[in-house]
């Protein structure tokens, strides 16, 4: 069986939690892969995967995304409604060096982790498609483009053959493609080493901090000096103290989620599958102007697995700190969830 893996490079969080689903189907037998998606992309996958493995084909801009205010999580949206107009009317193109790629290599089938013209392209090819993700496009662009700049992405998605839900899928994707079948959560595993080692460098709480990396950070540094725990945040997220460590791009970040006593974090679905699957007490990032993020932190407040703080209460680091650890100690249910890659393979293979 031969597989064309298409990911989003908006962002590295599709790559990290299609890592995972990868490296389980290549313990499968009689099935090849070949991964398209941006060379960046390209080389955390290669972190994870032997030479020669899989074969990869680098593809720049993949998908469109979003576009930030710098030094804010807003959404800027002139600039936004250029970006994505000029992305619609690149659909032929993209949807022919697609089919043109299934075609020749003999495909049987294509996954698809958000990049809408893939699905146009398996279509046109005749490969089964299965679109697996958490939200579409649609949701979010229909509360800022005019519905001209929406219906396209609409009609692509609705080319999708099959549709597998990840845990958290927010409503109107369910909507916008009935039928689909729950898949769970999955991440990149745990390394127990790894994460003892982060655990014995540090004799305060941890508090783990990541604002994922398709965003420009914020505005001013957060100040973290002088408080009880030690931060541990990611490239993109500045702050200030001696109790700070700021990692470089792209780190196996699980590790510290399951190493941290407490997160703060975006509510990108990546890092939400880590802190869940590590079972950790959350505070999310309020970005009521992104349905993705709003629908996943109303579905988890609901859950009592995390708690939401506006971005401009960061500037009271003491204040966001002292909620955080009075609902990890009244109200914080960790739940029980596992990392479900196997069975997210057997779907994604099912059938063939």
């Amino acid at each position: 069986m031969r597989i064309a893996w298409f990911i989003s490079d908006h962002g590295y969080g599709h790559i990290m939690r299609n890592t995972p689903l990868i490296l389980e189907t290549l313990t499968r037998p009689g099935v090849e892969l070949t991964v398209i998606s941006a060379e960046s992309h390209l080389e955390v996958l290669r972190r994870y995967v032997r030479p020669g493995q899989v074969e990869m084909i680098p593809f720049e801009k993949m998908d469109y995304g979003l576009e930030v205010i710098p030094g804010t999580l807003l959404i800027d949206v002139p600039r936004l409604e250029e970006g994505a107009a000029a992305y619609i009317a690149d659909f032929d193109r993209r949807a022919a060096w697609a089919e043109q790629l299934l075609r020749r290599g003999g495909y049987d089938r294509a996954v698809v982790d958000m990049p809408v013209w893939a699905l146009l392209g398996a279509k046109a090819a005749g490969v089964e498609s299965v679109l697996i993700t958490n939200f579409t496009w649609v949701e979010i662009y229909r509360e800022y483009l005019p519905d001209a700049l929406v219906e396209p992405f609409r009609r692509a998605y609705r080319a999708a053959d099959r549709v597998l839900y990840y845990e958290l899928s927010n409503p109107q994707y369910r909507a916008l493609l009935p039928g689909g079948e729950d898949c769970g959560l999955t991440a990149r595993p745990f390394d127990p080493v790894k994460v003892a080692a982060i655990r014995a460098a540090h004799r305060q709480p941890i508090v783990f901090c990541s604002i994922g990396f398709s965003n420009q950070g914020l505005a001013k540094p957060l100040q973290a000096g002088g408080l009880p725990y030690d931060f541990i945040t990611t490239a993109e997220l500045a702050m200030e103290g001696e109790n700070v460590t700021r990692l470089g791009p792209v780190e196996d970040m699980q590790n510290y989620a399951a190493a941290a006593d407490y997160c703060i974090a975006k509510a990108g679905w990546g890092t939400v599958a880590e802190i869940l699957l590590a079972g950790k007490p959350a505070a999310l990032m309020g970005r009521d102007t992104v349905a993705e993020d709003r629908m996943t932190i109303q579905q988890l407040e609901e859950r009592r697995a995390a708690i939401k703080v506006q971005v401009d209460e960061l500037a009271d680091m003491a204040g966001v700190m002292a909620r955080l650890v009075r609902f990890a100690e009244n109200g914080f249910r960790p739940g029980h969830y596992r990392n479900n890659a196997p069975f997210i393979v057997d779907r994604l293979l099912a059938g063939h």
